[in-house]
């Protein structure tokens, strides 16, 4: 599915859900009363030294978070020495349940270093590897976990539930901006109620990272069932046996159970946050215990060395270190939108589609199923990501999944697209015509200092034209047109290229055979032709 269909189907499915699923006590939680103040914060009374967070990280009023002054963090300090990390990084949070807490963290992340001018997209465990090396990376994680979910904590400890009827189906994703400061643990400096991107130059990228995260949160949320079928009940009854079958426990908790249960589950970029094992146990027979024993039974599965289970991530180890066994694209994301025919699929290898003569330029990106796989653009060693140039007719542009385990990449897979551009439209001309000229097409600027696109020309000279010395006289196209404002309305069987102080002269057929009669054209010079022509 291109971009453009696929934002269109999340943006609805997510804009219906966000409808009648919100979290409004999260939502208000983490509302501005003033001066970029949290809600939960002024209720609580509490301050920057009870929390891993800036009070005033909510609202408006506290958009752009500075990069902090080369200084050690005192929260949450390690025992012994580690790496240091001075950095900011926006990371990705669905809570499904207030209360009690259930929320997951996405593995994508929008980071900036010190070096850097603007963010980039990386994996939270990626950039804290590549910055901290194994071990503090890993501890890194950890303190990532654990500051954010004080916060989330003490965000629901200060919010009533509105309704004694808890909603199973309701979330909230939220993005929680965080600055290292020459620290391996993160302090909270903002918190948005929705997704934002600000460190994302590009408007591509922040479009498909956004499209990233909401495909994974539709996984996650939609697919364990929704309603108490007759297999929930086995379901539950299971659990109810597993984990002593507590009284006063309703069905609606036992359906919070099994679908936190189904997510856990559930195979896609979200990782468990709340609750897990470091946190302290609550009650010992209440919905939030049951909550933290599912989660440990997925923490710590029986034998979970030889499972090969990550006790940091509540997932199997880092696809990415193994070989590439899935070789299929998770989608092919273009800019403008393509309408692929047929509709993305991952099985499917070859796909056609046409554009109309102003696209000059497709943006392309590919993202691959698994981490494990890499993706090149038409060669082995290609881009991940290009702008390729469409030409008249068909190109094609080939998509190359990649094992790079070996020092040369193995193609696993290709997938070729067939991009078809249409000719020029044009309309034969009636006699009422005004004649246009362009220096240069907008899609396909060489010279960016002179204008592109179509503009009334004035024929007009003060002086007699003299014949061109040389072909590279400067110059523009000339077309009649209905109207200049659209290109659409010219006849672009009649557009000549017209020199602007001198004219070339027409050579008969009979003297230009003559010519070149014997001879080679060894070169051409193009100088002023439109690419587009």
């Amino acid at each position: 599915m291109p971009l453009g269909m696929f934002e269109d189907v999340t943006v609805h499915l997510h804009a219906s859900l966000l409808q009648v699923n919100l979290l409004p006590g999260l939502i208000g939680a983490f509302s501005d009363v003033g001066g970029g103040l949290c809600r939960f914060s002024a209720r609580s009374q509490l301050t920057e030294l009870d929390l891993p967070m800036k009070p005033h990280a909510c609202g408006s009023a506290n958009q752009k978070p500075h990069f902090p002054q080369d200084r050690s963090d005192g929260h949450f300090p390690s025992k012994a020495p580690l790496p240091v990390l001075v950095a900011m990084m926006n990371v990705y949070i669905l809570v499904t349940s207030l209360t009690p807490l259930t929320s997951f963290l996405h593995d994508i992340s929008v980071v900036m270093t010190n070096q850097d001018q603007y963010g980039q997209r990386m994996k939270i465990r990626d950039f804290l590897l590549q910055q901290l090396g194994p071990t503090a990376s890993l501890e890194s994680l950890g303190q990532i976990k654990k500051v954010i979910g004080v916060v989330l904590q003490a965000a629901s400890a200060n919010e009533k539930q509105e309704s004694d009827v808890r909603c199973v189906l309701c979330f909230q994703l939220l993005t929680f901006s965080l600055v290292f400061n020459s620290s391996i643990t993160p302090v909270v400096v903002q918190v948005d109620t929705k997704l934002t991107f600000k460190g994302l130059r590009d408007t591509f990228q922040r479009q498909i990272t956004r499209d990233l995260i909401l495909e994974d949160t539709l996984t996650i949320l939609l697919r364990p069932p929704t309603h108490l079928s007759p297999e929930t009940h086995l379901s539950l009854k299971k659990l109810m046996e597993q984990y002593g079958g507590c009284r006063g426990t309703n069905a609606v908790d036992f359906l919070l159970l099994f679908r936190f249960n189904q997510q856990l589950k559930t195979s896609c970029a979200f990782q468990l946050l709340y609750p897990t094992s470091p946190y302290p146990s609550p009650a010992p027979c209440d919905t939030s215990s049951l909550l933290l024993q599912i989660s440990r039974y997925y923490q710590f599965p029986p034998n979970s060395r030889e499972n090969g289970m990550n006790k940091w991530t509540n997932q199997q180890p880092d696809p990415s270190q193994g070989a590439c066994v899935d070789p299929h694209l998770r989608q092919i994301y273009t800019d403008p939108a393509l309408i692929l025919t047929p509709p993305f699929n991952p099985k499917v290898k070859e796909y056609h589609t046409e554009v109309n003569f102003d696209t000059v330029m497709v943006r392309l990106h590919p993202e691959p199923g698994s981490a494990a796989c890499r993706v090149h653009l038409d060669e082995h060693r290609g881009p991940r990501m290009a702008n390729f140039p469409v030409g008249l007719g068909s190109s094609e542009i080939s998509i190359l999944v990649t094992d790079d385990a070996e020092a040369w990449p193995v193609v696993m897979a290709i997938y070729k697209v067939q991009v078809y551009r249409d000719s020029r439209p044009s309309l034969p001309m009636f006699g009422d015509h005004v004649t246009c000229s362009f220096a240069q097409d907008c899609g396909l600027r060489v010279r960016p200092g002179l204008p592109c696109g179509l503009q009334p020309h004035s024929s007009e000279s003060q002086s007699p034209l003299q014949i061109c010395s040389s072909g590279k006289a400067p110059g523009r196209w000339v077309v009649p047109c209905l109207s200049c404002s659209d290109n659409r309305t010219c006849d672009w069987r009649e557009v000549a290229w017209q020199p602007d102080n001198c004219y070339h002269p027409l050579v008969d057929r009979p003297l230009l055979q003559d010519c070149l009669t014997g001879r080679k054209v060894r070169s051409c010079d193009w100088t002023g032709l439109s690419l587009s022509k």
